[in-house]
């Protein structure tokens, strides 16, 4: 049986938006983002053909600049922010990973803040994406090989 929504502690309901399965992939976009305030994007990889980094991506983004990112390992060492084009979610990912990432403010014309985690190093991850348009689509890339797994959005509505 699918879950359809997910209750919050703040009583807002999480709304799957859409499951975006992929093979032999080196990127999947979630497109079509409208209506919600906040975002949860999850991906779970099944395999990866080449050990190497992943990273997000948002409105077909690449703009230097417009992201800020921090990745920071389960022993507390961790990759220094850096202003890059895209939200790094694993460093030489070479294993099976879930994640996720949830965004703040998407419907918004402001910054939005975005955390997460990634299972594959126990790493957190923190960045912001520095733009005011509103999210509407978001593109989970693997440098280099190829990935297998879905990408799922969870929404909670303006």
């Amino acid at each position: 049986m699918a879950i359809g929504t997910v209750s919050s502690i703040s009583g807002d309901n999480w709304q799957l938006v859409s499951t975006n399965p992929y093979t032999s992939a080196t990127s999947v976009t979630a497109s079509g983002l409208t209506g919600y305030k906040k975002y949860m994007i999850v991906w779970n990889n099944t395999a990866v053909t080449t050990a190497d980094n992943t990273f997000i991506r948002f409105n077909s983004d690449s703009t230097a600049g417009n992201y800020i990112s921090s990745t920071f390992y389960a022993n507390g060492s961790g990759a220094s922010a850096s202003v890059i084009n895209q939200i790094i979610t694993e460093y030489n990912l070479s294993a099976a990973n879930v994640g996720y990432v949830i965004i703040d403010n998407a419907d918004k014309s402001v910054p939005k803040e975005v955390t997460g985690y990634s299972s594959a190093s126990a790493s957190w991850i923190r960045g912001l994406y520095n733009s005011t348009s509103p999210i509407t689509s978001v593109t989970y890339t693997k440098l280099s090989g190829t990935f297998t797994g879905t990408l799922t959005v969870y929404g909670i509505a303006a």
